[in-house]
């Protein structure tokens, strides 16, 4: 019994005592979990769409549901790999588009609440950038 869980604690599988195990929950379309917002509400997800930078902020979509736009906002621990930051930066300073995915927490607004400038009923409170991808023109 010993040998095995020592093998689990080599191998990951077990969390030592106070250390959080990150687990990714399976990547989905902005669109999914929008459309089952009540569902996923205060729930971690990765969400895949595309990236837009408004005046004061950041917004997903995705080309199934271009109607449908989601508030990011990046939490203060927020982490991303270096390339994968400066990829993100200069494709919004050029105002140009991003497949992204985010892992983070997806909120659903309350009666009377918003999110973003555009005051958007969905928010993910961003706090891993998991990949980022430039969109190729006709996507």
């Amino acid at each position: 019994m010993r040998k095995a869980m020592l093998l689990l604690f080599a191998a990951g599988l077990i969390a030592t005592p106070g250390e959080e195990r990150a687990i990714t929950p399976t990547v989905m379309s902005v669109c999914q979990i929008a459309s089952r917002a009540a569902d996923y509400d205060g729930h971690e997800v990765a969400a895949k769409g595309i990236y837009w930078r408004t005046v004061h902020g950041a917004v997903l979509s995705a080309s199934e549901c271009r109607d449908q736009k989601v508030n990011i906002r990046l939490n203060a621990k927020f982490k991303a790999g270096k390339k994968d930051l400066r990829t993100l930066g200069r494709l919004a300073n050029g105002q140009q588009a991003a497949d992204v995915v985010f892992r983070g927490v997806f909120r659903l607004a309350r009666q009377g609440q918003c999110f973003g400038q555009d005051c958007r009923p969905f928010q993910i409170d961003a706090d891993e950038l998991l990949e980022v991808h430039q969109r190729h023109q006709g996507e």
